[in-house]
């Protein structure tokens, strides 16, 4: 009886361990196709070669739709719409690099792109904490998964009536 009690309770500690895992460097990348030799995309990446392969899968260049000088760094701050408007791309320099173009955010607004883990538009959440747990903030429609203050992030947006994903995004606010 005691051994029992003893493996029940250790089962109990480890449950949200596993049930809740971090979110890994995998998690703030993008694959435009399930294809294995599909490029990948991370945040913090040179933003041209994402733009390109946009431009290819959609059959339509991609519009800049802002330019600004940074706030925070020399060089240029950029946001860029696909043509089908599934896709919208935040851009900034580096530190040190005031002609870098680099991926600060990307959302996804289509059930054609899946996530690493498989979240997609139009699941629900209860299928979104399924695959990333139920550990996350929530701000009114938005969820958003973090290993820290300043990490990068994963967020969901969700009709708040139906709770269904209306879009997706991972993004970085760099901190300098």
């Amino acid at each position: 009886m005691k051994r029992m009690l003893v493996l029940l309770l250790s089962l109990l500690l480890l449950t949200p361990v596993l049930a809740d895992e971090l979110l890994q460097a995998e998690d703030f990348t993008l694959r435009l196709t399930d294809s294995e030799d599909a490029p990948v995309f991370a945040i913090g990446d040179p933003a041209q070669a994402l733009l390109d392969a946009l431009a290819d899968y959609t059959g339509a260049p991609v519009q800049m739709t802002f330019e600004d000088q940074d706030c925070m760094l020399p060089g240029m701050t950029r946001e860029y719409l696909t043509a089908d408007e599934m896709f919208v791309l935040a851009t900034r320099p580096l530190p040190g690099d005031a002609k870098a173009n680099t991926l600060e955010s990307v959302m996804v607004l289509t059930d054609a792109v899946v996530t690493r883990r498989g979240a997609k538009v139009g699941m629900t959440l209860a299928e979104i904490e399924a695959l990333y747990g139920a550990e996350y903030a929530l701000d009114y429609d938005t969820v958003f998964y973090s290993n820290g203050d300043f990490e990068p992030q994963l967020m969901f947006f969700f009709d708040t009536e139906s709770w269904r994903c209306i879009g997706w995004m991972i993004f970085r606010n760099m901190v300098i």
